[in-house]
């Protein structure tokens, strides 16, 4: 019951910004009257990233020094408080200030979980356990993002109510998620724990830019669907369902995915299929095609998650492995904070259609030479796909 608890306290992060994905047309409509509107409604969505980003070292440096399950029950119950402010709050303003204190609470959720969960397991069944909760995060961005988009048709300010769920992980949590045993803190004269520098500024790099291509689709698609096709914000949250649901299916996998590649591989892999959805995207002529072009998308989705977290943990020691969480976590979502800032000039300036095409064909080209790096690491270690 532990895991459980674990990977249901996991689901939450990824509703922090799925849930109201669907709505921000509306609230772009209710704020209108509000300076640079257009952009900070999609910072609505994006700046409870920016605020993980912030709190996730923090929180790294806690797990590690006072402990894991205290700092995630305190993230459940800020979580609540902070994610329901939307039912409420009367400015635009006041509503990215409760955003704001959501991101803290999801990094502190985040990064306790993971490092529960790598404290818990190591090798292949950590890879397992990560991958089931790449999995869970991917299930119920699908099932927020129906439940927001359907409960956004009865008015925005409703989807935030199901912000409120992480009491009822809190009572899991409380019941069945104990305090590890720790690596013993170390002592005045005690050798440096080195860190790989070099490989984890790379494995940082790959995993943002990973991410702010994903975010390519919570942020612009709705303004896409309504644009090309007339569609509202259930039709949005269906299509960027079917990427997540795709991805909680293929994160199942990870496990023997991991076992066949070498993560660079499994990085050239992702920006591929990323790459190719955002360029049939762009030759959609109905919404079917649309799901479909998110179903590829899905497919690589499923894979970063895992492979982040697996990576980072197991290239650092194990008394830096909460920092090492945080890290991860850092570069997920700077990626997702960053995608609209990088997304909307260009969209603004050459259209979504045209716009979706550019970053498909970046992100071919990016696999491209991840994969060329990869060969060259396999051949230099002795390691080959």
């Amino acid at each position: 019951m532990t895991l459980w608890a674990l990977l249901f306290a996991s689901t939450l992060t990824v509703m922090g910004a799925a849930t109201i994905s669907p709505t921000l047309p509306q609230i772009e409509q209710v704020f209108e009257g509000t300076p640079n509107v257009a952009l900070l409604t999609r910072m609505v969505l994006t700046i409870v990233a920016i605020f993980i980003v912030i709190g996730s070292p923090i929180a790294g440096i806690i797990v590690d020094r006072y402990g894991r399950r205290n700092l995630l029950m305190i993230g459940l119950v800020f979580y609540a408080l902070a994610g329901t402010s939307g039912l409420y709050v009367d400015s635009l303003g006041a509503l990215l200030v409760g955003r704001a204190a959501l991101g803290l609470s999801v990094a502190c959720i985040m990064t306790a979980a993971t490092t529960l969960i790598a404290d818990l397991y190591s090798g292949p069944q950590r890879a397992k356990a990560l991958g089931r909760q790449s999995a869970f995060m991917g299930a119920g961005g699908v099932a927020f993002l129906l439940l927001g988009g359907t409960l956004a048709e009865f008015g925005w300010r409703v989807p935030f109510s199901l912000y409120a769920a992480s009491l009822g992980v809190l009572v899991l949590v409380w019941f069945f998620v104990p305090e590890p045993a720790r690596p013993p803190r170390r002592q005045k004269g005690d050798p440096k724990i080195a860190w790989p520098v070099g490989l984890v500024l790379l494995i940082m790099t790959l995993v943002l830019i990973s991410q702010m291509a994903f975010y390519l689709w919570p942020v612009q698609l709705p303004f896409f669907l309504a644009q090309r096709f007339e569609l509202g914000g259930a039709a949005a949250g269906l299509a960027i369902a079917c990427a997540s649901g795709t991805g909680a299916v293929v994160s199942m996998f990870y496990r023997q995915v991991r076992a066949r590649l070498p993560e660079l591989w499994i990085v050239a892999l992702v920006y591929g299929l990323l790459g190719l959805a955002n360029l049939l995207l762009t030759q959609a002529t109905s919404y079917p095609m649309v799901l479909a072009s998110m179903v590829v998308g899905g497919l690589g989705v499923g894979l970063i998650f895992p492979t982040a977290s697996n990576w980072m943990t197991n290239v650092v020691p194990d008394g830096l492995r909460g920092r090492a969480v945080g890290l991860a976590s850092t570069a997920i979502f700077s990626g997702h904070f960053l995608s609209p800032i990088v997304s909307q000039p260009v969209m603004q300036v050459l259209g979504y259609e045209e716009g979706y095409r550019l970053f498909g064909f970046v992100l071919l080209w990016l696999g491209v030479l991840v994969a060329l790096g990869a060969l060259v690491d396999g051949r230099r270690t002795g390691v080959v796909a």
